[in-house]
């Protein structure tokens, strides 16, 4: 069963956090100052009674204002209660997906504060050499340069890089993953994971192109950003679409979230479901990430793109990017996993990708 995972995954979404603070908030001050209003007011009215008690009109009129301040007061309890009886659950066949709107509530609270508190931790962004735009001029030493060859879209397998760098990315909501405090950020890592799989690939005469690289050109940060491009039909992405559908699968890299610790790989699933080289490719993480998550049925823009065109599509969710820990231990071993993932494509596709 797939429950916390699911709740934290969505609802621990920085920007939904802050949206859902802001609202929990503003209810708070109404519960506390309209009832004060209130109270004056309903002292005003008892002394205006008391001035001239023939007028009859007033007691209803301070009854509906006793009413009123002690509803207001109660607006908390009443939203959460509310909350509790419209909790809805969504099961996949297996159950592996569940939704609760009142633990939707507290996650989103604990984390609008974890990243109103945080610091900035040793190594985090910010150190010498490395800007907040994400400056990703080190992952060279990643690159096997006499291996290595441009992204020509020249079919293959397709690496996406997800998410990106401002001011680029607030063009799409929930694109950006520049938080600060945090010791990794997502787009670094994606493109840190792409470049590594690439050249793993690369190594073994297979044809293999990163999105990123294809619709940002020069772009030394790959910037560019698959979900943004196809969802503005932008002209980079029209003059490549021809290449997108040559492709002979596609794998897409993101890290999750959860603002509590969690750890562990999982797969977005789309309407094609969960194929064997997915699975595959799943291991080949989990093997290194030591934890493997219930798979979340919720197919997303790219994917649907690629798998309307009948390519496989497999969306990968690494690790647990604001979990040090463990992202510590898959970073000691990004190499291994790009080298496994490689060669689960080498299995399945071999010579039909060779360069």
């Amino acid at each position: 069963m797939y429950l916390l995972d699911s709740i934290i995954v969505t609802c621990s979404d920085p920007a939904l956090a802050r949206s859902i603070t802001i609202i929990y908030d503003v209810l708070m001050m109404i519960a506390i100052f309209v009832p004060i209003l209130l109270v004056v007011m309903i002292t005003i009215s008892v002394i205006s009674l008391v001035m001239n008690p023939d007028d009859k009109k007033m007691i209803p009129k301070i009854i509906k204002k006793v009413i009123a301040a002690i509803l207001i007061f109660l607006l908390p309890t009443i939203v959460n209660l509310i909350m509790n009886l419209t909790n809805q659950a969504f099961s996949s066949n297996q159950g592996a997906y569940l939704f609760n709107v009142s633990s939707c509530w507290q996650k989103a609270r604990e984390k609008a504060k974890e990243v109103g508190d945080a610091s900035y931790l040793e190594g985090a962004v910010g150190e010498a050499g490395k800007s907040l735009f994400g400056d990703l001029s080190g992952l060279k030493k990643y690159i096997k340069k006499e291996t290595s060859s441009q992204s020509l879209g020249d079919g293959g397998i397709l690496i996406i890089a997800g998410h990106s760098y401002a001011p680029y990315c607030n063009q799409k909501s929930n694109e950006c993953r520049e938080e600060s405090g945090m010791k990794y950020l997502e787009p670094d890592q994606t493109r840190i994971l792409a470049r590594l799989l690439k050249s793993e690939l690369d190594g073994m005469n297979l044809k293999a192109s990163i999105a990123n690289e294809m619709l940002g050109g020069t772009d030394a940060k790959m910037n560019k950003s698959f979900y943004i491009e196809l969802a503005l039909r932008t002209s980079a992405f029209r003059q490549n679409e021809e290449k997108f559908k040559k492709f002979t699968h596609v794998i897409e890299l993101h890290f999750n979230a959860s603002g509590g610790g969690a750890r562990g790989t999982l797969l977005m699933q789309g309407a094609a479901g969960i194929s064997e080289i997915d699975k595959e490719l799943k291991n080949a993480v989990v093997k290194y990430t030591g934890k493997s998550l219930g798979n979340i049925a919720q197919g997303l823009q790219n994917q649907r793109y690629f798998q309307n065109l009948g390519i496989p599509m497999t969306y990968i969710e690494v690790e647990f990017y604001d979990n040090p820990g463990a992202m510590d231990q898959y970073s000691k071993n990004k190499e291994k996993i790009a080298h496994e993932l490689a060669l689960v494509f080498q299995k399945h596709y071999g010579s039909s990708i060779t360069r």
